[in-house]
């Protein structure tokens, strides 16, 4: 990839609104395969709409204070900064002013150590708040691989351009993999000028290299940096404001190949610099090294006011130890889901409300029980995988079977890892003669969106289930009433691939057009648009639940044994186990709302009180304590009424894992565990400790008799000698024949 420039957008010279072009290099690029690679959204700033379904997660943005997010617990930041003898300086291609600092330096955000690895300074700000920039914006990467740092990204590899790609490079090794999903942290300084030098420690901190010679004979080549002495307490925590509360969101690499996703930390508060120094690092760097902002599309920026600051000796610490402590907010788990793991689902559900695909929950049921469901699934113990063949294989134990397959995880909302649709229709074949060779895999994608889009409509009209003139929502009268005849010709030809299936091991199958049906409902979800309505919404009774989820897996594996296709019955799908309704101590959950034992208000405010009856959508509505108590599902809907339970929820995301008021009048509430880990185990691990205590005290005590412990004590304590066992009889036997011969 070539040099790229900022900014990213060329502007006209006389009208400085208007945008001409975007630098090519931030547009797309070539990998080494000659593919085209589109990793910047730089197309999102032209206004000319998106050439794909893919929406980018770039950064900057602009920050709207008034709808930023409060969620204390959930970004979590603690600040530990060292001072460093040497400061490290160079320039990279692009004139852009960088530090590299010393690793003992970290941050711990939500329980993470994350090492602060290098500083970038930009003129001007990259981010605004509230429409308005920052003379200058001063970046601190922190992160726990070299691999996505600016200036060190191996940009010939392509799975580095791509970065919606989950995947991991070779070179990384298997902590890089945990936590690649999380590229890093970026902690943004936002600076604007003072005309007169005050003596601040920002200033302080700035001049010690700012006016050193060697600084002004920079060169932009990395190999030219220079290493200038500073002051002994030379920290970096200079330049941190005095008003530590920050902005959060995700957002990506501000520069080529724009990796995501990186979480950004914006301090809301400006520090102040002398403008002669900011001038300097202007005309010595970029005076237009800043990217313009880009859509937040659907992000939800969140605020924290609560940041603490250490100075903690040199911490020697590896990779391992500090991912096993990414267990929060205690140390806790649930099965192989950690309170990391639960933090990450509970932000994703109060994004999806806050401004997200959920965000009319308050007048669309439908949204308020998609956030139901979500709670629901995030509140039960750890999730399972297990491969279509490994889950038939629990048939002979039918209750297990159930339970597993009727909490089967179909919906790409939650889980979508395996494309089910894509790889069916690889695997099958199908793919391959439904694209004709003029049609585009782009052409293919869109054909696909207007199917979906068909398939809605017909959902939303409850033409599969009718019954005369009410509706049924069973599998029977969905599959009795599923014709590919009510479809019109662009759909029908996709069904048509399997009713003209000419291989004679699966020509007469006639259950294949209604698992592909099945399948296309799936891949709604997993294009996560609002305008579909997926089937599987209307479904509630968990008996039919599990009969769509059965007649898929059984469907799938009969098609893998007949093709002689074993991928298709290595597909993975996800297990939820049962829900939690203990505490960690075995304390069983009170109802939400009951006030059984403990009350749920506060001092002051009003307790909630819910109706054991349960509730309507529409009288939900008149009362906002009723419908956010949904939204944070503490009321489940249950045959067509919203209803109180005592299952562990975390209402607003605040504790940062799943908890419940208890039935213990001795404890208010506490956080949640495994169901089959507590209730009596307590009891029975007091038992073994009494009966070990026991058994040690009778050993104790025949040893102590045994080896005359307790009399040579007393010897020793009196100064007399004890004689033994042996030599006490002797002594009487020798007595009893003197006292005879006398």
């Amino acid at each position: 990839m070539g040099d790229f420039e900022y900014p990213e957008i060329i502007k006209d010279t006389q009208d400085k609104n208007k945008v001409n072009k975007v630098n090519e290099h931030w547009g797309e690029q070539k990998n080494d395969k000659g593919e085209t690679i589109k990793n910047c959204h730089s197309e999102e700033l032209l206004g000319l709409g998106r050439k794909n379904k893919t929406k980018g997660k770039q950064s900057p943005i602009n920050i709207n204070t008034s709808s930023v997010q409060d969620c204390h617990l959930m970004c979590q930041l603690e600040i530990n900064y060292n001072p460093i003898k040497l400061c490290k300086i160079y320039k990279n291609n692009q004139g852009i002013i960088n530090l590299d600092w010393d690793e003992n330096s970290y941050i711990t955000y939500n329980k993470l150590k994350y090492p602060l690895k290098k500083i970038y300074f930009h003129t001007p700000s990259h981010h605004l708040i509230d429409g308005n920039n920052s003379d200058m914006e001063i970046n601190l990467y922190h992160s726990l691989s070299d691999n996505y740092l600016p200036d060190t990204i191996k940009t010939d590899q392509e799975d580095l351009y791509n970065h919606n790609r989950d995947e991991i490079t070779e070179n990384e090794n298997k902590e890089d993999k945990k936590l690649n999903h999380h590229k890093g942290i970026i902690i943004s300084i936002l600076v604007n000028q003072e005309k007169e030098h005050a003596g601040s420690s920002i200033n302080k901190f700035i001049s010690q290299f700012i006016t050193n010679p060697k600084f002004k004979k920079l060169e932009k080549k990395k190999e030219n940096s220079v290493e200038i002495a500073v002051g002994k307490n030379w920290n970096i925590k200079s330049l941190l404001p005095k008003k530590k509360s920050f902005f959060s969101y995700e957002g990506s690499l501000p520069m080529p190949p724009c990796l995501e996703p990186y979480t950004w930390i914006v301090f809301e508060e400006p520090i102040k610099m002398y403008i002669d120094y900011l001038n300097i690092i202007r005309r010595e760097g970029n005076p237009s090294g800043y990217r313009d902002a880009h859509p937040l599309n659907g992000r939800i920026v969140l605020h924290n006011t609560s940041v603490e600051i250490h100075e903690d000796e040199i911490e020697e610490e590896t990779k391992n130890e500090i991912i096993n402590k990414m267990l929060a907010p205690i140390r806790i788990t649930v099965d192989s889901r950690t309170g990391v793991d639960y933090r990450i689902g509970s932000r994703k559900i109060i994004d999806s409300y806050m401004g997200g695909t959920n965000q009319d929950y308050r007048e669309n049921e439908e949204s308020l029980t998609e956030i139901n469901k979500a709670w629901d699934k995030l509140g039960k113990k750890g999730t399972q995988d297990l491969t279509v063949t490994e889950i038939l294989a629990l048939k002979e134990d039918t209750e297990r079977y159930y339970e597993h397959v009727q909490n089967m995880i179909f919906n790409a909302l939650i889980y979508n890892l395996e494309d089910y649709f894509n790889k069916y229709m690889e695997y099958t074949g199908y793919k391959e003669t439904y694209m004709t060779d003029e049609m585009t895999e782009e052409q293919y994608v869109e054909k696909l969106h207007s199917i979906l889009e068909e398939l809605s409509r017909l959902n939303i009209s409850g033409a599969f289930f009718k019954e005369e003139d009410k509706k049924l929502y069973t599998f029977d009268k969905i599959k009795e009433n599923f014709k590919i005849e009510e479809f019109k010709t662009e759909t029908k030809e996709i069904f048509d691939l399997v009713e003209n299936d000419t291989n004679p091991k699966i020509q007469n199958k006639p259950d294949k057009k209604f698992l592909l049906f099945l399948l296309l409902n799936w891949k709604m979800n997993n294009l996560d648009s609002k305008n579909f309505t997926n089937l599987f919404t209307f479904i509630e009774d968990t008996d039919e639940i599990y009969k769509f989820n059965d007649f898929i897996l059984n469907t799938l594996n009969s098609h893998a044994e007949e093709l002689e296709k074993e991928e298709i019955s290595h597909l993975i799908f996800k297990f939820q186990g049962e829900d939690l309704t203990f505490t960690l101590d075995g304390e069983e959950c009170q109802d939400w709302g009951s006030n059984e034992v403990h009350y749920e208000g506060g001092l002051i405010g009003k307790a909630n009180l819910f109706s054991k009856e349960g509730y309507t959508f529409d009288e939900l509505k008149k009362h906002t304590n009723l419908i956010d108590s949904a939204r944070d599902g503490l009321l489940n809907k249950v045959n067509g009424k919203w209803k109180p339970h005592n299952k562990c929820r975390d209402p607003g995301g605040l504790k940062g894992a799943t908890w419940c008021y208890t039935k213990n009048p001795k404890v208010r509430w506490d956080y949640c565990m495994i169901p089959d880990r507590v209730g009596n185990s307590k009891k029975y691990l007091l038992f073994v400790i009494f009966i070990l205590l026991i058994v040690i005290s009778i050993f104790f005590v025949k040893m102590i008799f045994r080896e005359e412990l307790f009399s040579q004590f007393i010897a020793k304590l009196t100064g007399a000698n004890i004689a033994s066992e042996a030599v006490f009889k002797a002594n009487q036997v020798a007595n009893s024949i003197k006292n005879k011969i006398n």
